[in-house]
């Protein structure tokens, strides 16, 4: 999906004249006094992606007042905006699907530093309302890692424990494939079996050998909205905090069943 992001504010930098220079952060890094700008600095503006808390940390320093800022996410920062998706009502949108094809025992598989750090994520918590509101207990599983494979270890030590749920909810479409190979390890067939829906509606998980019903994001809006704001911002002074949620869209696939009725 980070990738995707890319093309597409590349492609909206290129028709306005402008040059899209990357800077990649680590989860614990931000723009601090201890750590240099990049090399390319100063910028026009700045466009962040999964890193709203660096901006934050950015704009708490006086001499980094100047430059707009729009998040891709839900912090605010000053003389920014911030546009984004709700995967909150996306999540439980997918769940109440999977609820409404008769599915009751419905497993959340997310990493195992968003399980322990983020007790609110939007996913985990778009999962727990759908199933508390439709009279079901929730279960999470914790995979060591974000690739296929830890999800794919992940599920195969849970199904040790346990039967096999109705359907399972990945936090992407990476763990969601991991999911998948673990239920195709225990003879499990997909969706009769068992049904998986991912997240982020990548080309891997349509192109899987089982295509992934996933949660799309509408990512060609954020971007187009995301960079309207900024242009604005760089050419004249905008005060007010603006402030954009779009909604996901569930895509169903082989990988799901129909509702029942």
């Amino acid at each position: 999906m980070y990738l995707n992001f890319l093309q597409a504010f590349h492609r909206c930098a290129r028709a306005d004249g402008y040059d899209l220079m990357i800077n990649g952060l680590d989860r614990e890094q931000a723009l601090v006094p201890d750590q240099p700008p990049p090399s390319q600095w100063p910028v026009d503006g700045i466009i962040t992606l999964d890193s709203g808390s660096a901006a934050q940390a950015f704009r708490r320093l006086p001499a980094n007042g100047h430059p707009p800022i729009v998040v891709i996410g839900l912090e605010e920062v000053t003389n920014g905006d911030c546009v984004s998706w709700d995967a909150t009502a996306g999540a439980k949108a997918g769940v109440e699907h999977l609820i409404a094809t008769g599915a009751r025992r419905i497993w959340f598989v997310t990493p195992e530093w968003v399980f322990e750090r983020f007790p609110r994520e939007q996913r985990r918590r778009g999962y727990t309302e759908a199933l508390l509101e439709a009279g079901l207990k929730p279960f999470i599983v914790a995979a060591p890692g974000e690739n296929s494979g830890a999800a794919r270890t992940a599920l195969a030590a849970a199904l040790d424990q346990r039967p096999a749920p109705d359907a399972i909810f990945a936090f992407s479409d990476t763990l969601a494939i991991g999911c998948a190979r673990a239920l195709v390890d225990r003879k499990l067939n997909i969706p009769n079996d068992v049904q998986v829906l991912g997240y982020g509606d990548s080309p891997e998980g349509a192109d899987f050998v089982i295509p992934l019903s996933s949660l799309a994001v509408p990512l060609e809006e954020i971007a187009r909205q995301a960079w309207a704001w900024l242009v604005e911002r760089m050419d004249k002074n905008t005060p007010e905090t603006r402030t954009l949620n779009l909604p996901m869209r569930v895509v169903l696939r082989q990988s799901t069943r129909p509702a029942n009725g």
